[in-house]
């Protein structure tokens, strides 16, 4: 369980919040959607991780029976022989922002980090498609990485899937329903303070009212634009908690943030892991909020988190070192 007392919140996250307040900045829930993705994107590019090595890339598409969905491909100097191992990244942004763009400095750091093919997946937001739009596009991106894992350079074997906030939900969902559909599951999963269970409400959400990049008033504008039918909230697809069973699933590193919301919520799921067999570590951040990850170049403690994940990891996908 997370402690009710945490310690008091990273010095360059709280200058952070500061100037937002004295910009005046309005809230993203007080805002119209597409008017808060060109904040979001604006704001992620200028507090984003100074990128050091930069990675070749790639934008490509996986065609559906309905629409084609963009990921781009990035791949380190460094390939292996006879196929690398690959990482499928999903953004966050409360299933309603982000893009490729938006997370491009975190999947350049892990490609070069981990020395493997990251495929960032641009799938569609909310509201214009809400739940199940984006399950279906990183399903549909994870089976094109299988179907063309030799074209692409890449062992089908050593796949791994992260995200954080609601990528972190989305990658949650698909390691588990990747547990039967397709011959080789991938064979870890890595979430950053993710969202587990938008049919109820933990704790967080009366911790965290104001004065952070995410609030309960926030978290409920994304989940009503996601899901506004409360029957699909109760879906393991848009709520992992909900699976009858997480047994089965990728062995995870699940990484939390006392200044958030979602902190209670991502401390159950790596409980429940562990009940139903899934071998979990979960790393607690008691001084760090919501989003640090896409904040690394003002928060210079954020590259802690990071390379742990980028340990983690490398154990999996190179389990001979």
């Amino acid at each position: 369980m997370v402690s009710s007392k945490t310690t008091a919140l990273n010095a360059d996250a709280l200058e952070f919040l500061r100037k937002a307040r004295e910009s005046a900045r309005l809230p993203f829930q007080e805002m119209a959607p597409e008017e808060a993705r060109k904040l979001y994107e604006s704001s992620c590019c200028m507090t984003a991780f100074s990128v050091t090595e930069l990675a070749q890339t790639q934008d490509l598409s996986v065609a559906t029976a309905q629409h084609a969905v963009p990921i781009r491909i990035y791949r380190p100097m460094r390939s292996a022989p006879g196929g690398s191992p690959a990482i499928l990244y999903i953004h966050g942004g409360g299933w309603v922002l982000g893009s490729i763009s938006t997370h491009d400095a975190i999947c350049h750091m892990l490609a070069t980090s981990v020395d493997a093919v990251v495929v960032a997946v641009d799938y569609r937001l909310a509201p214009d498609y809400p739940f199940p739009a984006g399950f279906n596009d990183v399903l549909a991106a994870y089976h094109f990485v299988c179907h063309n894992a030799t074209e692409l350079g890449i062992d089908p074997t050593r796949v791994a899937l992260a995200g954080d906030s609601a990528g972190g939900a989305l990658a949650a969902s698909l390691a588990l329903a990747l547990r039967t559909e397709v011959d080789v599951p991938p064979i870890a999963q890595v979430l950053f303070y993710p969202v587990t269970d938008i049919s109820t409400e933990s704790q967080g959400y009366e911790r965290v009212q104001d004065g952070s990049i995410l609030t309960a008033q926030t978290m409920r504008w994304f989940r009503d634009h996601y899901a506004p039918r409360s029957l699909d909230r109760h879906d393991w697809r848009a709520s992992p908690m909900k699976a009858q069973s997480l047994h089965g699933a990728a062995p995870a590193l699940i990484i939390t943030a006392a200044h958030d919301p979602l902190c209670e919520e991502g401390g159950a799921y790596a409980e429940r892991l562990e009940r139903d067999g899934v071998p979990t570590t979960h790393v607690h951040l008691e001084d760090q909020m919501h989003a640090f990850l896409t904040m690394g170049g003002i928060i210079p403690s954020a590259r802690v988190p990071f390379d742990y994940a980028v340990q983690f990891l490398r154990q999996r996908l190179f389990p001979s070192e």
